[in-house]
C-alpha cells in the first residue's frame, strides 16, 4: 500500500505502464491467479468461467517468461560463504570508522577534511580484518548467511511466491526494452509520443505528445543531492532523488566528465539510465547475477560509443 491507501500496483499500472503500453513488460510482482469464478447458478455461464481460465492462462505466461536468475556472488557459484560476507562487512566498516574519523576531525578544525578512498582491509586467518577485536559481527554472519536459501542468495527470488509478492526495492519485473523506454521519456524531460485516430471515419493516425511527468519533476529526480563513497568500490557516488548520478567522458566538460546521466544499477549487474544531454536511454537486464560487471560493461561502453554518448565514466560500472 502507499501513502494514498492505494495498492502501488494499480498507481503503476494506471500512471506509467498503461499510457506507455507497458503493462506486461513491466510490473512490481508478477500477477496472482484471478480467484475461481463463484458456483455456477442453475444454467452455468460459460463466460465467467472462460474468463477466469484465460486469466489464469495469462498469469502462467507471465511466470514462463521470467529469467531463472543464476548465482554468481560466490566464489564457487553458490551463495557468498561467512568468510566472504565477513570480508565485505568488514570492508564497510572501515569505510564507516575512516567516514566517521574525518567528520570528528572536520568539526575539530572547523574546516573541510579531504575524503581520501581507504584501501581494502586487510584480511587475517577465517576471514577477519587484521587487529579486529571480536567475531561477535563474524558469528552473526554466519547465522544469517547459512543455508542456500539465506536472502544473499538472489536464487530465492526464483520462488514463485516471492515473484508474486510486491516489494517495490526488489521484486520489479521488467523487459529492458521497458526500461528503456520509461527511462527515454525522462531523457525526453517527461513527455512521449503516441498515435491517435483522426479522420471522420477514424481511418488516419495523428501523432500526439502526452506527458507522463511535469519537466520540473524531472529535474528535481535528476538533480544531484548528496555524496558518498561506495561501500564495495570506495569510488565516489553522486545520489539524486533515488537515482544515481552517471558521468560519461566529455573533453568539453569540466575535468573531462560530463555528469548528465541518471538511473539505477541493480546489485548484480542490470542497469537502466538515460542521459538527456545526447538523448538516449539504455537499459540492460541479466540472469546471472555478480558482483563482477565485466561483461555488462563492455556492452555499456560498446553501446556509449556506437551511440556518440562517451565512454560511462563511473567506476561502479567497470567493477
Amino acid at each position: 500500500m502507499t501513502g494514498w491507501g492505494r495498492d502501488i500496483r494499480d498507481l503503476l499500472r494506471e500512471h506509467i505502464t498503461q499510457p506507455l503500453g507497458l503493462s506486461d513488460e513491466l510490473m512490481i510482482g508478477l500477477p496472482t491467479p484471478p480467484p475461481p469464478p463463484p458456483p455456477p447458478p442453475p444454467k452455468p455461464s460459460k463466460g465467467a468461467a472462460g474468463d477466469a481460465a484465460a486469466a489464469a492462462a495469462e498469469v502462467d505466461g507471465f511466470v514462463s517468461r521470467c529469467a531463472t536468475l543464476c548465482n554468481g556472488f560466490g566464489a564457487d557459484g553458490n551463495a557468498p560463504t561467512p568468510e566472504e560476507m565477513k570480508e565485505l562487512m568488514n570492508r564497510i566498516r572501515t569505510i564507516r570508522e575512516r567516514r566517521e574519523r574525518e567528520e570528528k576531525a572536520k568539526a575539530a578544525a572547523g574546516a573541510d577534511a579531504g575524503l581520501g578512498l581507504p584501501p581494502p582491509p586487510a584480511v587475517g586467518g577465517g576471514g577477519e580484518a587484521a587487529g579486529s577485536s571480536s567475531s561477535s559481527d563474524g558469528d552473526r554472519m554466519d547465522q544469517m548467511f547459512h543455508g542456500s536459501l539465506s536472502l544473499i542468495d538472489p536464487c530465492l527470488f526464483n520462488l514463485n511466491r516471492v515473484r508474486r509478492a510486491v516489494i517495490p526495492a526488489a521484486n520489479g519485473h521488467f523487459t529492458a526494452r521497458a526500461l528503456a523506454k520509461f527511462y527515454s521519456v525522462l531523457a525526453e524531460g517527461g513527455v512521449f509520443a503516441t498515435t491517435t485516430s483522426a479522420g471522420s471515419g477514424g481511418d488516419q493516425q495523428q501523432r500526439v505528445m502526452k506527458t507522463l511527468l511535469p519537466k520540473s519533476v524531472v529535474d528535481r529526480m535528476s538533480r544531484c543531492v548528496s555524496e558518498e563513497e561506495s561501500p564495495l568500490t570506495g569510488s565516489a557516488i553522486k545520489w539524486a532523488l533515488g537515482l544515481r548520478i552517471y558521468g560519461f567522458e566529455d573533453d568539453s566538460a569540466a575535468g573531462g566528465v560530463r555528469s548528465s546521466g541518471f538511473g539505477h544499477a541493480g546489485l548484480g549487474g542490470s542497469i537502466a539510465f538515460c542521459d538527456p544531454h545526447s538523448r538516449v536511454s539504455i537499459a540492460v537486464s541479466v540472469n546471472k547475477l555478480s558482483f563482477h560487471r565485466s561483461g555488462v560493461a563492455q556492452l555499456l561502453s560498446l553501446i556509449c560509443d556506437e551511440l556518440g554518448v562517451g565512454a560511462p565514466a563511473d567506476d561502479v560500472l567497470m567493477s
